[in-house]
């Protein structure tokens, strides 16, 4: 393996500027290289951040070679997509790989419907007939595997619960979904998940680092509090998505002109601001963001 895998540009730009924390996560994805499971399955509510992490874990960690992530209703992140994208990240940190992928048959490679006679022609056959093993294991990551589901049927999931076993030995997968997907949850029956859970105590630690960190001036340790306290929506964790992000940056700006007091009006104040002048795209958007900040602030016993 020459160097790890390339973030797709537009995945590190929109999660690692701001990604705080999970080293805890990192310890679990360590505990697992050393151990002899072949693949790692991390799973996590919406808005948990496995996006976010599947983008820091490909620029942290060397042995990840290849990455992709799914997204619902993209036609260029199908599952032949996946295989084809994975495929080719690969050949550039394995050259024996690249060197037999050119020596295959390409035009059949091409033509080849079947996803799983596809997976055969990119992962089983080239590493047959006494392939070099690398120096170390070599990683591919897979994201959102549940935006694969369409129909009622996640073939991607499927071909990784079946197949990849007869991929070698030092090949391994670490894949990222929701729980409490049937389609995602049957073809994995075999690996036993492990849960990014919200509540945890270092997860809460990563919220309060992000707050402090985000909120300049430096917020007062009341209002962190009251904060972190208010965004329990999934079991105490903040729906780390963009309206979240885009909910802090207004609190950021409020808090740069108000005083404890007052800094809520003058969020809201700025959304209707940014309302009056914006598209209905991003009026939309902004919508969701109220929604969010009047989640975060309404009275604990009203939820």
């Amino acid at each position: 393996v020459h160097a790890h895998a390339v973030v797709r540009h537009d995945e590190a730009s929109r999660h690692l500027p701001r990604f705080t924390g999970r080293e805890w996560v990192m310890r679990e994805v360590e505990s697992w290289l050393a151990s002899g499971r072949r693949v790692l399955w991390i799973t996590g509510e919406a808005g948990i951040g496995k996006s976010a992490l599947a983008a820091w874990l490909c620029d942290r960690r060397p042995e990840i070679a290849g990455a992709h992530y799914c997204r619902y209703g993209n036609a260029n992140r199908s599952d032949r997509k996946a295989l084809l994208s994975l495929a080719y990240q690969l050949t550039t940190q394995l050259t024996d790989y690249q060197s037999r992928l050119n020596a295959s048959a390409l035009d059949a490679i091409s033509a080849e419907t079947n996803i799983r006679g596809l997976f055969d022609r990119l992962f089983v056959e080239p590493f047959s007939h006494h392939f070099p093993e690398p120096e170390r294991g070599v990683v591919l990551l897979i994201d959102a595997l549940d935006e694969a589901t369409e129909k009622g049927a996640n073939e991607l999931a499927s071909l990784i619960g079946a197949e990849f076993r007869r991929t070698p030995e030092w090949l391994r997968l670490i894949v990222t979904s929701r729980p409490h997907e049937a389609e995602i949850n049957s073809a994995l029956q075999s690996l036993d998940p492990w849960v990014l859970e919200a509540g945890r105590e270092e997860n809460q630690a990563d919220i309060r680092t992000y707050l402090q960190k985000q909120l300049r001036p430096e917020p007062t340790e009341a209002m962190v509090e009251a904060i972190q306290d208010k965004t329990a929506f999934t079991g105490g964790m903040v729906r780390l998505d963009d309206h979240f992000f885009a909910s802090m940056a207004l609190i950021k700006e409020a808090l740069e002109r108000s005083s404890d007091e007052t800094f809520l009006a003058d969020v809201f104040q700025k959304l209707q601001e940014k309302f009056e002048s914006a598209t209905s795209q991003e009026r939309f958007h902004l919508l969701l963001t109220i929604d969010d900040l009047t989640q975060l602030f309404q009275p604990m016993g009203a939820r």
